[in-house]
């Protein structure tokens, strides 16, 4: 996530924990300069980035309540979408194979909400390959489109 450092640059400062009823706690990384949350999805946990200054943006806030308490069955839905990604757009090209083995193993990682004017738009951000860091872009619940790697 470090290339949202130089996107969203100010300097870092220390703000206090928000204990949110549906997130938990949403502590501000000034580092990323983004507000985190921890969220279980399908069993494990994952990082919500929301966007924000002083307070998390609250549209954005809960717009990440909202992907919290639909998690259940995220993971499969992903996983869903990456293979009917992977035979669409990474058949008959060069070094096919590597790319679809590339996708086959793709995690999610975190996602990160960014746009208060954009509270529906969000990225996933997948891990586990070799090739970098690949994102897909969300608007509310459906997948848009694979991107990747960083």
């Amino acid at each position: 996530m470090r290339f949202l450092s130089k996107v969203f640059a100010k300097s870092p400062t220390s703000r206090p924990q928000i204990n949110d009823p549906v997130l938990g706690p949403v502590i501000f990384n000034s580092n990323e300069r983004l507000w985190q949350a921890s969220v279980s999805f399908d069993g494990s946990y994952i990082y919500i980035g929301i966007k924000g200054d002083e307070a998390p943006s609250q549209v954005l806030l809960e717009r990440a309540r909202e992907i919290a308490e639909a998690a259940p069955g995220f993971r499969g839905r992903l996983a869903e979408f990456l293979k009917s990604e992977s035979i669409a757009h990474f058949s008959n090209i060069p070094h096919q194979e590597m790319y679809q083995r590339e996708i086959s193993v793709l995690e999610l990682d975190q996602l990160l909400l960014l746009f208060p004017d954009k509270p529906n738009l969000a990225f996933a951000v997948l891990a586990g390959g070799t090739l970098g860091k690949w994102s897909v872009d969300m608007d509310r619940n459906t997948f848009l489109a694979l991107i990747g790697p960083e």
